[in-house]
């Protein structure tokens, strides 16, 4: 099974937000758009819309920890998660699993060339049925 395939299978709808967008307009947009993250966008003279990153329900719980109230108004590119896989639409969804294990992702950006197609979680495969999933990341996976 590829990318291409698991994300056929579900809303491939990808909310993003520039990355000068403050922390509490982002999370306005988040609830409006009942979605649990949204990639980060930048804006390249030479390349257009780039993807700088993602900001999720986990990096705001964690702003608001560390900075209390004073991060609403912090732009999401401070804020954004670290542990971030891209992948390309045609990826092997075992291939995408080990990627994102081994660097402890939760989230992966997937492209299409040089184009945003998806943003694909751990939920999505685990909820997808892929039978390769559970021997990738054992059972410790909440």
């Amino acid at each position: 099974m590829t990318v291409e395939v698991l994300l056929s299978q579900r809303d491939r709808r990808v909310v993003t937000v520039p990355m000068n967008k403050t922390l509490k307009a982002t999370v306005t947009l988040m609830r409006s758009e009942n979605v649990d993250a949204v990639v980060i966008t930048d804006i390249c003279a030479t390349e257009g819309e780039a993807v700088f990153g993602v900001l999720t329900r986990q990096d705001v719980i964690d702003a608001l920890a560390d900075y209390g109230l004073a991060a609403f108004a912090k732009p999401v590119s401070k804020l954004k998660t670290g542990n971030l896989v891209y992948c390309d639409v045609k990826l092997p969804v075992s291939r995408l699993i080990a990627m994102m294990q081994e660097r402890a992702a939760r989230y992966a950006v997937v492209m299409d060339h040089d184009s945003l197609v998806g943003l694909v979680n751990v939920s999505d495969i685990l909820f997808s049925g892929y039978a390769a999933f559970a021997p990738a990341y054992g059972s410790g996976v909440n």
